[in-house]
């Protein structure tokens, strides 16, 4: 992986390739290897924390004066517990993510419990497998924060744009960073912080990106789509000293008449 020097630190740069979601290399190893192993510890999937998955999805749609019904993507569906949840909810369901071993898992679940949903692997960053105006909601289960680089981003949130229908929902969450942290922050072997680049690694490749509010913002609009809300929520975590909080816009896909 190209490098940069930064006051004396040895500072990994994403590659066009690593900024977005490749799926061949030692990070998503990594995470596969995290998979494998959750599922046979029988964990519930990539965290321990879907209680209050039902009650989370109800509050965007509630906001947002909607109903549960039409087509959902989660992106990011990892084991598949919120795509499952919106299937019971009544929604037609569809569940996207990179990791093979995710899917397999999350489409195991579904046969179990005897749910309808698509699973699918794929890469959101150009969403191939959807067609213009599939959705009318895209929500995100906490992956849009690993797309780093201005150009991988921006391809995520125009491929969002196109697979949502006139009028359709996103809701997005992005990690919040202390602009005024500037230093290179160790978390373990293989990851740390990079302030260039603002993003930690995993096996030293980029891994989770931190955004400013006018930043997530700009994703958002800079793709055609209107910010609806957005609401930032601090966090001090000194293991974390460079992330400020958590973000979150639920934001339209103007319809027809461009409202």
């Amino acid at each position: 992986m190209p490098q940069t020097e930064s006051e004396g630190n040895w500072i990994a740069r994403p590659t066009p390739e690593a900024a977005g979601m490749e799926g061949n290399s030692a990070k998503w190893s990594k995470i596969e290897q995290r998979y494998r192993e959750r599922r046979q510890g029988r964990k519930p999937g990539w965290t321990d924390d879907y209680a209050d998955t039902e009650q989370q999805i109800r509050d965007v749609l509630a906001r947002n004066r909607l109903d549960p019904g039409g087509k959902l993507l989660e992106l990011g569906c990892g084991a598949g517990n919120r795509t499952l949840v919106a299937a019971r909810m009544g929604f037609d369901a569809f569940g996207v993510d990179l990791s093979r071993e995710a899917i397999a898992w999350a489409s195991a679940k579904a046969v179990d419990e005897g749910i309808q949903a698509d699973f699918r692997v794929g890469d959101i960053v150009s969403l191939a497998d959807y067609a213009p105006g599939s959705f009318d909601v895209v929500f995100d289960g906490g992956v849009l924060y690993m797309i780093a680089g201005t150009e991988a981003r921006a391809a995520c949130f125009r491929n969002i744009a196109r697979v949502l229908r006139p009028g359709g929902l996103l809701h997005a969450t992005a990690h919040w960073v202390d602009s005024n942290f500037n230093q290179r922050h160790e978390l373990g072997p293989g990851s740390w912080y990079d302030p260039l680049g603002r993003f930690t690694t995993i096996a030293g490749e980029p891994a989770y990106y931190f955004s400013t509010e006018d930043e997530f913002r700009g994703d958002i609009e800079g793709a055609g789509l209107a910010v609806l809300r957005m609401e930032k929520v601090a966090k001090d975590e000194p293991e974390h000293p460079f992330q400020a909080g958590s973000m979150w816009i639920d934001a339209r896909k103007p319809d027809a008449d461009g409202v």
